[in-house]
């Protein structure tokens, strides 16, 4: 890559030296692997249109070809390997509380305005990332994560519960955290609930235990350890349940 010169005489170098490492930044990683990195034109507003096979540009406002490989990269030419083929997905079928309750599924029209998109039944991962010459055309597939349309429950009629089972692991403020801001930010639910130590939360007859979960409640949580609900194993009933 070329670096204009923004200053002359002796202080060029420290001009060079400063905006070829802040460039340097950027491409490193396509240095690195030997691959030619072509910089895109100034960034601009992303259009909304969707991507065409000319390589128009998309959402993210970066340039896509007709096979929705980013081409500010070079990766070089690409052909069909029939011996990598894959006719056959398998979706890990989800089991949904429709399927248990269907007499309470209300079938609510998620009509939240601070979602981006919501997610339909076309959208899968592939399990089977790694091919092998000779394996078979079949590969695992699991149902992507993410909002739906069609909610089971109306969240506005909605007292969620949140509780930390088992042994404790690093990240459970920030899941706790996170898990309130979406419910009461998102969803608009009545109320979130924390139950404490874990499923022995529910055995108890006393409301007062559970801890009502608020923002301001859940503001700096993720800046400590363990988990403000307490965890422990055990407390499984089947009939509590």
């Amino acid at each position: 890559f070329t670096v204009p010169m923004a200053a002359a005489g002796k202080d060029w170098w420290f001009a060079a030296g400063v905006a070829g490492a802040a460039a340097a930044a950027g491409v490193a990683a396509g240095l690195l692997a030997g691959r030619q990195l072509s910089v895109p034109e100034a960034a601009t507003e992303p259009s909304g249109e969707a991507c065409g096979a000319d390589g128009a540009r998309g959402k993210s406002g970066m340039p896509w070809d007709k096979h929705g490989i980013d081409r500010t990269i070079e990766l070089g030419e690409f052909e069909d390997r029939p011996e990598f083929a894959i006719s056959t997905v398998r979706v890990l079928r989800t089991p949904r509380l429709q399927d248990t309750f269907p007499e309470l599924d209300v079938r609510a029209a998620n009509s939240s305005q601070r979602l981006s998109h919501l997610l339909k039944a076309e959208y899968a991962i592939l399990g089977d990332i790694v091919r092998k010459v000779g394996h078979a055309p079949v590969t695992r597939a699991y149902v992507r994560a993410g909002p739906r349309p069609k909610l089971f429950f109306d969240p506005r009629k909605v007292r969620a519960g949140i509780m930390t089972v088992g042994g404790l692991c690093p990240g459970l403020n920030n899941v706790i955290r996170e898990l309130t801001s979406t419910l009461i930010n998102v969803y608009e639910v009545a109320e979130v609930l924390g139950l404490r130590d874990g499923l022995w939360g529910l055995h108890s007859d006393e409301p007062d235990e559970a801890l009502r979960l608020t923002l301001d409640r859940v503001c700096g949580i993720h800046l400590c350890g363990g988990s403000i609900l307490g965890s422990a194993p055990g407390g499984v009933s089947p009939e509590l349940l």
